[in-house]
């Protein structure tokens, strides 16, 4: 980070990223609280309802469709949430610092297709330039893309 470098966090990842992880009712153990990095101003608490799910997704930083499935304990919560880089069947995920530089989601699979690593890299070659990279083409819009994506 110190040479101006990227931190994403995935599911056990991203809530590490906070500044703390409670687990008042025991479930993963026996720790009932555990201090994150503070790289994200979020908490995250745990809770028996477990989420397991195939997930559609849309990256807001980056603009394009993303797939991947959820498995996660827990909610959380904070000021970063409302820079959430990802949009999970069309509700806000994640968080991301004030700066751009951290963020944190629970989509497992970001990176399994190209399309994110692919625009990410060229988000890179493009700020090293000082330019804004261009809009994703051949999509109307994001319901267009996922639209066509989902083969509806």
């Amino acid at each position: 980070m110190r040479r101006g470098g990227r931190v994403v966090g995935i599911c056990g990842g991203y809530q590490m990223l906070g500044s703390r992880v409670a687990d008042p009712l025991g479930i993963e153990g026996g720790k009932r609280e555990i201090e994150g990095l503070g790289l994200l101003s979020v908490e995250t608490e745990m809770a028996p309802e477990k989420t397991v799910r195939n997930s559609r997704a849309w990256s807001r930083e980056y603009d394009v469709a993303l797939e991947g499935y959820e498995i996660h304990l827990g909610k959380t919560t904070g000021a970063d949430c409302s820079r959430a880089p990802v949009e999970i069947d069309g509700r806000p995920d994640g968080a991301m610092s004030a700066d751009g530089r951290v963020m944190g989601t629970y989509l497992h699979g970001l990176f399994r297709k190209r399309r994110l690593p692919v625009r990410a890299a060229q988000e890179l070659r493009y700020r090293r330039r000082g330019r804004q990279l261009p809009p994703v083409g051949g999509c109307g819009s994001r319901r267009d893309c996922l639209g066509t994506r989902n083969g509806t």
